[in-house]
């Protein structure tokens, strides 16, 4: 399932603002919203209660909400359901679990109270303390909740805003857990999570102690997940930014619905905001799409696709849904008939579109198109088992999946208001090694020039995913950097922020030499369109790995002095490269036979070349591969003199 790009047109404003008439008259007759505090001893209790909801915040228990009864289904999802339970306990990722957050007290202060609107805001400062440790890139970040429940809506809002308090950059990587049962049974929360294979639906079967599915999602296609009890057609639905969402995830056994975000550079003295909307859900037992305005839930049957849909807040006059079906081998197979809501509000309504032809409703991709609530949306809802399949099989039959090409992300990076390179003195390099790194020989490169060196280690770890043991926190500390290195490193474990900061390294005056393998350039999304900008190559194509015919042998063009005094004699040669085209403005600095190999180019102050040669294959005998070749080291040590050259 694909997010929906909101885009009023002209009726769906009219429509909007008479929804919103409807609304606002709707908020005249809802009830107050109060705020009742309880003081005992130390400990305070923050008692909120609406229409449609009662809550219970707990300043001292890590500032979570330790109650929270869903009115108009009569169910308490947390109170006395088990020790912790509770909804947005705060985490950082690069804290060991349940982090340093969890259990201690916040501060408290009560910005409205009511009667339309209660509000309060939550706030701790991180120490960046705990049993294991000081992590420093969290310490000193003070986190702030705020956290409003209004008079005229069924929905909880909450704003978080992350501050660095210090004089230093600080990048954590935020993670909120929620603990609680959708319904009366605590065991029977089913989990719905958006990702490019369509919505990732999962339950645990605590007799088995067995997931349906994977407990995390590392493809989320949308901002949001919710969690709901089928059998009490109840739960919440938690609209998330998608910009920022790292991971969805369900500690199943646990009954927790969770979300990681990215890690994200906060300079001294920034903040970093997001926002997350809990949305009630009564009589639905599923979400297969959700957008900040409409909600919508599909059941394909062999003859006919049962829709129901509701708005997120407010109502309007008219929703129109228009769909077909297609096979997961991308087949057309039906035609549904257009189905029209009137009076679309809160509350769910469920209509049946006809098929004009039989389908296989368990093996289908329907592409929709919703028009009204104020909302322009578009997309693709797939229900298919192969995924899960393919997971069994280890991962054989991939390529039967059916996936939804994910959203770009747009992300506001933060920075300082100013930015200077200042290399150090003595020059100093960092060098961000994968998984071959060591047959390069960077290492003896540097060396050579008696060059200071920072290491950082690029690893794809079964719970965190790509990350760099290493990276530079803020801006100045970068801009000192003669040259930064990345050898055989899938981008993606740099991170977006990270990738960020390294094109404003190269564009203030920094050099970077990217040295190609089997894990080394970017495939599709952020790196690719940070790294595509940067790198003297196109990466329109994929940089996939080829052999160069009989081997390739090292030349560099007339006039070069890249080779002078090293001796080529055997000639060294390449057998595998990156079969990439040096981009316009660059300068092929290295062949191999007919194929460039080191190709460099400037972007803005600052010099980029990427060495597009692998130390994979088996040279003939006699013949000697550019990593084996004794001088290689200096030859590289001369690469990274020019790249690094004021």
């Amino acid at each position: 399932m694909t997010r929906g790009v909101v885009q009023p047109c002209p009726w769906c404003q009219w429509a909007l603002s008479v929804g919103l008439a409807i609304a606002g008259a709707a908020a005249c007759l809802a009830g107050p919203v109060t705020l009742q505090t309880v003081t005992t001893g130390e400990q305070t209790v923050l008692a909120i209660e609406s229409d449609s909801l009662r809550l219970r915040l707990s300043p001292s228990q890590g500032g979570r909400i330790t109650a929270f009864l869903l009115k108009p289904a009569g169910v308490e999802m947390v109170d006395g359901r088990g020790d912790g339970w509770g909804l947005f306990a705060d985490m950082f990722s690069q804290q060991q679990y349940p982090g340093e957050l969890q259990h201690q007290p916040y501060e408290h202060t009560v910005l409205q109270n009511g009667p339309d609107v209660v509000s309060i805001r939550l706030s701790r400062t991180s120490t960046g303390v705990t049993p294991q440790g000081l992590e420093p890139a969290v310490a000193g970040v003070r986190i702030e909740k705020t956290i409003t429940l209004r008079a005229a809506s069924p929905n909880l809002h909450l704003r978080y805003r992350l501050t660095n308090t210090t004089g230093r950059g600080k990048a954590p990587a935020f993670w909120v857990q929620s603990l609680f049962a959708a319904g009366k049974d605590s065991e029977r929360n089913t989990y719905f999570r958006p990702s490019a294979r369509g919505v990732d639906v999962t339950a645990y079967d605590f007799k088995s102690g067995r997931g349906l599915r994977k407990d995390d999602v590392r493809d989320p296609a949308a901002g949001w997940m919710a969690t709901l009890n089928r059998e009490d057609r109840c739960g919440l639905l938690f609209l998330l930014d998608y910009d920022y969402l790292r991971w969805p995830y369900n500690c199943q056994s646990a009954c927790s619905t969770e979300w990681f975000y990215d890690k994200v550079l906060i300079p001294a003295g920034a903040s970093w905001e997001t926002e997350v909307t809990v949305v009630p859900l009564l009589d639905m037992a599923g979400v297969a799409y959700a957008s900040d305005r409409v909600i919508l839930d599909a059941a394909p049957a062999q003859q006919a696709i049962g829709y129901t849909v509701r708005t997120v807040a407010g109502g309007c006059h008219r929703l129109a849904l228009d769909s077909a079906v297609r096979s997961v081998d991308r087949v057309p197979a039906a035609r549904a008939q257009p189905v029209t809501f009137t009076q679309v509000g809160t509350t769910p309504q469920t209509l049946t579109a006809a098929l004009d032809a039989a389908i296989t409703p368990t093996e289908c991709v329907i592409p929709f198109s919703l028009q009204g609530a104020g909302a322009d949306a578009t997309g693709e809802l797939v229900f298919s088992g192969r995924d899960l399949t393919v997971a069994l099989l280890g991962g054989l039959g991939d390529e039967t999946i059916y996936r939804i090409p994910v959203p770009a992300k747009a992300k506001r990076f933060l920075k300082p208001k100013r930015m200077a390179y200042r290399p150090s003195v003595p020059p100093r390099c960092l060098v961000v090694n994968g998984v071959y790194h060591r047959l390069y020989r960077v290492d003896q490169a540097l060396a050579h020039l008696g060059w200071e060196t920072d290491h950082s280690e690029a690893a794809k770890g079964v719970w965190s995913g790509h990350e760099v043991s290493f990276w530079p926190e803020d801006y100045p500390r970068i801009m000192g950097y003669r040259a930064v290195v990345l050898v055989d490193v899938d981008p993606r474990a740099i991170g977006d922020e990270g990738l960020e900061m390294l094109r404003e390294f190269v564009r203030h005056g920094g050099g970077l030499l990217v040295v190609g393998g089997p894990f080394a350039l970017p495939g599709q999304g952020m790196a690719q369109a940070c790294l595509g900008e940067v790198l003297p190559v196109d990466l329109a194509q994929a940089p996939a790995l080829t052999p160069l015919a009989a081997g390739g042998a090292l030349a560099a063009p007339p006039g070069s002095r890249l080779f002078e005094g090293l001796g080529l004699q055997p000639q060294p040669r390449c057998l595998w490269s990156h079969d990439l085209a040096p981009a316009a403005r660059s300068a092929t600095l290295l062949s191999a036979g007919a194929r460039p190999l080191l190709v460099q180019a400037p972007y803005g102050k600052g010099r980029v070349a990427v060495f597009l040669g692998t130390v994979l294959g088996d040279p003939p005998e006699g013949e000697v591969p550019f990593w084996q070749w004794r001088p290689w080291p200096e030859c590289l040590a001369r690469i990274l003199m020019d790249i690094a050259s004021d």
